[in-house]
């Protein structure tokens, strides 16, 4: 849908000269760069004064135009960044209001309702076909799940870290009794309450909702009620079917939903008192949706439980081919896009980008569509790749040398040559990876390209009247994920500097941009081209656990709230700011880790973690039925403890270590089995540090708390030195954690009790 542009507004403008001006022809070239800051090369090449206001001044624009009139590139320019040109005083201002911003959103979570709604369709139909959940489903489910298991088992008795089930799960988790209900109950909403499911907020819909849930459809008794008959059949059938053998009770393994349906100990004669119909959208922005469904008796009990993992229904709406010219020229990256490209790909880029690898010692599962599983475990602490000095330089200044200039830049610009069409291209952060890896890859051509980057880069490509126009897919939410430049280079050349980032650094660059560093986006991976080990210890920190808000809110702390931090004291909840409030909110309300919440029936307190607990009484939106309280409290809790800065001269990098954690490094350097939990480093000089642990405890009610913590490491003034050259009492108690994990560990083999490592390696 166009905007309104100068595309109107330059018919009607009066007086010749004005007219004149922007009926003047001009070129201009420019590599990807902020539009408010290649308006200035752009302004002096069209000899009309353009700047920008407001957030469309970080789009990054790439330019190539030939021969065109002002008024034709100002149209094309303001089409394709959504934008609008505003005439003040001798020039024009290009800026996208709310409205305009708003207008984007819609468009796109009308999209994902769509994609939503197609994929609850082409279940429930096949759910019709399969004429629902029976004693014969059961028993193949239960059938299906031992095999499974006894393949883990199998497998993973060997010791390692990855385990191939074969199996086509994303089919069989759609025939749960958990499924059955959930898309059932997901098929009955109304597109608003859909939109809110894939708004990126936690949502819970209730039989008897409070003011923070939502109501359950119309409907819902007859449907949660077959849900509780169901999960009694696939229970029996499941006590009929699994392994009896010692010790193959004790993992759970749980793909798409299937292995989490479960029953409980409620009692089925007094009915239903709760019900949950729990949505977790996944990170990210997709459609790809965790919903738990949660039953209990009037007493709270479980009755019956599952979880079920809806992703969108591939698009059946084709990309168009891009059609290539015979003999079409390949394109050519310069050198330094090509080392750029490569080093990417030597920290673990690639095309398909992905999220941060999660350590788990038993397992870590994954899941994906198709007939096989794999389960890996491991990630991180890989060598930093050797930059040449030109290219390093850049890096360092991303806000100088955007890194969307590189290869993306290069490529689209070389492709509107190569077409014979003037350019304007929004490249989105989103698109840097892929569009990295489609440019480098062999030597593609500018069809090839282009067409990969609609497909893989999510960018809309049009051509039109000698114009090719580039923009995102989802421009709204594209924005959302764009790092902070100044913010960015500011922490790329103090990590470059000091070799490590510490909290304090860390803040800084968390409280300018809303967005948590993902993996193989922009900010992930430069900082690990400058370190890779520091960067990836540091970013590890702050991938799980509520770490990025937790930092943000450490960033935000008043001098007053950092004396009382140093010196454990208390501070009340109704002095926080509303930003503060805001992220403590958002932690509690919408963060999988969620709440501690006292269950009376067990000692000390349970969190609700992955969505929800399987214990009704204990759901955060029900214990905290009105938002967040402001009468609780806020506590501190500041511990130092001993730590060394290993460095590693072959890695080319250092990261902080306490005894637990370094004995565990050094445990993975005798145990070939271990190496699924990353790539070994080979650390080879040390030096005495300090790390200092700072807990948050806010205390909402007697009943419901909520903790989270960072860390803060600095080195000793000493220099490095070999390991023995430690103080012995440290290097004496790492010898007594390593023989303590040798001995959980077993003999080797896996053949032992396998433990998970030190928080800190998390």
């Amino acid at each position: 849908m166009l905007r309104p542009t100068l595309l109107i507004a330059l018919a009607t403008l009066s007086g010749a000269a004005l007219s004149q001006e922007v009926a003047a022809k001009f070129s201009f070239k420019a590599p990807a760069a902020r539009a408010k800051s290649l308006f200035t090369g752009l302004s002096k090449a069209s000899g009309v004064a353009l700047s920008t206001a407001g957030a469309v001044g970080e789009d990054v624009l790439v330019l190539n135009l030939s021969d065109v009139t002002v008024a034709e590139a100002m149209r094309r320019i303001a089409e394709t960044l959504h934008a609008e040109w505003q005439k003040e005083g001798e020039g024009y201002v290009l800026s996208r209001g709310t409205t305009l911003d708003a207008q984007d959103r819609r468009v796109e979570v009308a999209a994902k309702v769509a994609e939503f709604r197609a994929s609850l369709k082409r279940i429930v139909e096949e759910h019709k076909k399969a004429g629902g959940f029976s004693e014969e489903s059961a028993k193949k489910l239960a059938a299906t799940q031992r095999k499974m298991m006894e393949d883990l088992e199998r497998q993973s008795s060997g010791g390692g870290g990855t385990f191939r089930i074969s199996g086509d799960f994303t089919n069989v988790a759609q025939q749960t009794p958990a499924a059955h209900a959930i898309v059932a109950l997901l098929s009955r909403l109304t597109d608003s309450q859909i939109a809110a499911i894939v708004s990126g907020n936690r949502n819970v819909f209730a039989l008897n909702p409070t003011r923070m849930q939502r109501p359950m459809p119309n409907g819902a008794n007859q449907i949660l009620r077959k849900f509780v008959a169901d999960a009694q059949l696939y229970r029996d059938a499941n006590q009929r079917n699994q392994p009896s053998q010692p010790g193959q009770g004790n993992r759970q393994v749980i793909v798409n939903g299937f292995g989490a349906d479960s029953t409980g100990d409620g009692d089925i004669s007094l009915g239903i008192g709760y019900a949950f119909l729990i949505n977790q959208p996944n990170p990210g922005g997709s459609t790809n949706v965790t919903t738990s469904l949660l039953v209990a008796d009037p007493n709270g009990r479980t009755l019956a439980s599952g979880q079920f993992f809806l992703g969108a229904v591939p698009s059946t709406q084709q990309q168009p081919t891009i059609q290539a010219p015979a003999n079409e020229k390949p394109i050519e990256l310069s050198a330094m896009s090509k080392e750029l490209a490569l080093a990417l790909s030597q920290i673990g880029g690639s095309m398909g980008g992905g999220s941060r690898a999660v350590r788990m010692v038993s397992v870590a599962v994954g899941s994906g569509s198709g007939g096989n599983m794999t389960f890996t475990s491991g990630g991180g602490d890989g060598k930093t790749p050797s930059l040449s000095a030109e290219l390093k330089q850049r890096v360092l200044n991303p806000d100088e040398f955007d890194p969307l200039s590189f290869a993306p830049g290069e490529a689209m610009s070389q492709s509107a040559e190569t077409k014979g069409m003037d350019l304007v291209a929004y490249l989105p952060d989103t698109s840097f990876n892929p569009l990295t890896f489609s440019a480098a890859n062999g030597s593609p051509t500018a069809s090839r390209f282009l067409q990969s980057a609609k497909t893989m880069g999510a960018l809309n490509v049009k051509e039109d009247a000698g114009w090719l126009l580039v923009s995102p897919r989802e421009p709204a939410g594209a924005r959302d994920r764009r790092v902070n430049r100044d913010a960015l280079a500011k922490a790329l050349q103090t990590l470059d500097d000091k070799g490590f980032l510490n909290l304090d650094d860390w803040a800084a660059f968390a409280s300018k941009q809303t967005k948590a560093p993902r993996f193989n986006e922009i900010d992930d991976s430069y900082l690990k081209l400058v370190n890779s080990p520091a960067a990836d210890s540091g970013l590890n920190q702050f991938s799980f656990g509520g770490g990025w808000q937790t930092l943000q809110f450490y960033a935000s702390l008043s001098t007053g709230q950092r004396q009382a931090m140093v010196n454990n004291r208390r501070v009340p909840l109704g002095t926080l700011t509303q930003y503060q409030t805001g992220i403590v909110s958002d932690q509690v309300f919408n963060s999988f880790e969620g709440p501690i919440v006292v269950n009376p029936r067990q000692s000390g307190g349970r969190m609700a973690f992955m969505g929800g607990l399987m214990d009704a009484t204990t759901e955060r939106t029900l214990i905290l039925p009105n938002g967040l309280p402001r009468d609780g409290f806020l506590s501190f809790n500041v511990q130092g403890r001993d730590a060394v800065q290993a460095n590693s001269t072959t890695s080319g990098g250092s990261k902080f270590l306490t005894a637990d954690a370094l004995a565990f490094e050094r445990l993975r350097s005798e145990r070939p089995e271990l190496a699924s939990w990353g790539a070994m480093t080979t650390y080879d000089q040390y030096r005495m540090a300090s790390q200092r642990s700072i807990m948050f405890a806010f205390q909402f009610t007697p009943m419901v708390s909520l903790t989270r913590q960072l860390e803060d490491n600095a080195p000793g003034n000493q220099a490095f030195g070999a390991y023995n050259r430690l103080p012995a009492r440290f290097r004496d108690e790492v010898d007594r954690l390593v023989e303590e994990l040798r001995k959980s560990w077993g003999q080797g083999g896996g053949g032992g009790n396998q433990v998970p490592p030190p928080v800190s390696q998390r």
